[in-house]
């Protein structure tokens, strides 16, 4: 067999192959037939961006749990001992508005959050010259 170098003599490479075989690759998690799970992504309502460490939650259910997301927006929420069921999930992040969404899970379920920013922008100036002399009348648009 060729899946690791050296693995055709009878030295550790073989062994290291034997023990593969026999166990499984140790990182490789397994499921049953129907994994009980929740994943999705929590992106900004106004620019679609991902957003980053925003705290997904169960706040209504036969399991609670929570989850952080990552750099690109994903959480999972998964237990071995999650049942099917209805749940509540609230996702939020400092600076925006709570989403709160129920769902029915019954397996692999996705469920993806939206969260609008709460905070408000407001500009105050006026227009000037040059030879910093006000402008009478102008409009500026954004």
């Amino acid at each position: 067999m060729k899946f690791i170098p050296r693995s055709e003599g009878d030295g550790p490479y073989r062994w290291i192959m034997f023990c593969l075989n026999l166990l499984g690759d140790p990182e490789m998690p397994i499921w049953g037939l129907n994994p009980i799970l929740i994943e999705g992504k929590v992106t900004r309502s106004d620019s679609k961006e991902p957003i980053y460490k925003a705290e997904v939650r169960i706040t209504k259910g036969p399991y609670l749990g929570s989850a952080t997301t990552s750099l690109s927006g994903a959480y999972r929420i998964i237990d071995k001992n999650m049942p099917k069921g209805n749940y509540t999930l609230r996702a939020g992040k400092e600076g925006c508005n709570p989403v709160e969404k129920e769902v029915y899970v019954d397996g692999v379920t996705r469920l993806d959050f939206e969260l609008t920013p709460n905070t408000l922008y407001s500009l105050k100036g006026s227009a000037k010259t040059k030879k910093d002399k006000p402008l009478p009348d102008v409009a500026i648009k954004l």
